[in-house]
Formats: C-alpha cells, sequence, structure tokens
C-alpha cells in the first residue's frame, strides 16, 4: 500500500519500506521529522499483488513500486527499509533511475537459501497442533513457486485440522499473510546484493555489516527496536536527507 504525499507540498518524497502486519511493528513514521512526515511515502512489500499466489522475481516487484513512486507528484529524496527489505530497497532505488535517491538501511538482512524453509518452520510451529517438529515436510531444493505451493497448502491444511468447521476458503484466505510472506523470502533469498550500494547504515546491537561494501555506518545500539524511536537516529536522518546518493 502506498500513502501518496500532500499534492501542494513542494518538498520530495520519503519512501519506507514496512511490514504492516509485523509483531512488534517497526515504523519509520517517529523518526521522520515533523515537518517531513506528509511527504512520506509507505511501501508494505508484502502488498504485492498476488504475492501469496506466486513467488515474483525481486526486480519485477522493484520495477512495480518504482512505477507507483514515480507516478507520484514528488520526486523520490530517500528510500528507507529494514531488515529483509534491504534487497527490495536496493533494487528499487536502482529502477528508479535516479542518481539523487538516497538508500538508508535498518539492521539490513539478506535472507539466504536457508531461509525460506526456516520460515516455513517457524510459520507452522506458530500455527499450532503440529506436533514433532519432523511433521512438517522437508521442502529443501524444490522450485521456488512448488515450495510456495506445498507450504501453502500444508498451512491451510493445518488451520483445517484446527478448526474441522472452517471453510476452506476462509482458511485460505487467513493464511494470505503468512503465504505472502513466505513468497517475500523465496524472492530475496536468492537476490542479488550490491545492485545498489546504501549511503548509510543504521545498526542495532543484533546486527553486523561487511565493511567492504562502503557506506557510512551508525552503530546506534540496543535491541532492534531502538532504533525505530531513538532521538539520535531522529537527528541524524534530519541531517542526512537531501544529499545525493551513490547508485551504481
Amino acid at each position: 500500500m502506498i500513502v501518496e504525499a500532500d499534492t501542494k507540498a513542494p518538498r520530495r518524497s520519503i519512501v519506507t519500506l514496512e511490514f504492516g502486519n509485523e509483531v512488534p511493528p517497526r515504523s519509520f513514521a517517529g523518526l521522520i521529522p515533523a515537518h517531513r512526515a506528509e511527504d512520506r511515502l509507505v511501501i508494505d512489500p508484502l502488498a504485492f499483488p498476488g504475492m501469496g499466489r506466486r513467488v515474483v522475481r525481486i526486480a519485477e516487484q522493484a520495477q512495480f513500486w518504482a512505477d507507483r513512486i514515480n507516478r507520484t507528484v514528488a520526486r523520490p529524496q530517500a528510500v528507507l527499509a529494514y531488515c529483509s527489505a534491504a534487497s527490495l530497497a536496493e533494487h528499487i532505488v536502482a529502477a528508479l533511475k535516479r542518481s539523487d535517491v538516497r538508500l538508508i538501511l535498518f539492521d539490513p538482512e539478506y535472507p539466504d537459501r536457508q531461509a525460506p524453509m526456516s520460515l516455513f518452520r517457524e510459520l507452522a510451529d506458530s500455527s499450532g497442533g503440529t506436533g514433532a517438529t519432523e511433521q512438517i515436510p522437508d521442502l529443501t531444493g524444490l522450485p521456488a513457486d512448488e515450495l510456495l505451493r506445498q507450504a501453502g497448502a500444508f498451512l491451510v491444511e493445518l488451520l483445517e485440522r484446527n478448526a474441522p468447521d472452517l471453510d476452506r476458503t476462509i482458511a485460505e484466505e487467513l493464511t494470505t499473510g503468512q503465504r505472502a510472506w513466505l513468497s517475500f523470502v523465496l524472492a530475496t533469498s536468492p537476490a542479488p546484493i550490491g545492485v545498489c550500494r546504501p549511503d548509510h547504515v543504521f545498526l542495532s546491537d543484533s546486527s553486523t555489516w561487511r565493511a567492504s561494501r562502503d557506506a557510512a555506518v551508525h552503530h546506534i545500539g540496543g535491541p532492534p527496536t531502538e532504533l525505530f524511536r531513538s532521538p539520535s537516529v531522529t537527528t541524524e536522518l534530519s541531517e542526512i536527507l537531501g544529499a545525493g546518493a551513490t547508485c551504481n
């Protein structure tokens, strides 16, 4: 979902990638300077149309969102993302084809090829009723779309097992968010990084950054959620926004 800026605002937009159904939620809303709040465009990566039904290549996702951003009145000034949205943010900035868009990442993570199965097990376990872990099917090695199909079917069956009277259509609807999240991880786990190098990286105590990727690194410390309520981050963002980018 995109929330467009006030059409009368002369300032450029600040694009933020945020997972809307995350618990606990993380949002850049409290970090954007108050006088720039109406310039913020919010993208939920899992809101890509049909995400839960197929695995969408990261380049296709990025182009879709870049087209949406370019249709807004305010020209983009910066793209901010956190955690596993880092790869999509890189691709969006590259797809925007503008040399003056800053890329700012918070605790960036780049899922490896084991991430989809790890997430699937986590989703199944959190749904309850799986019993022993070995009851969760091992889908390692399957093509991405087939893994999504089989994992989604298992999650639906698991829900029906726990609620026998539940209609199949409702069960599929209730697992849409889980399937969308798995689809996103399947798309990002093999996606190449370095498409566009970040200008700034903010890190909590739980994250590290490869020094070989040239970026200004800000070690804030504390838990990941602290990054989104730190006055020092707000101050630094106020100083950062507006400068040129280094997208290759």
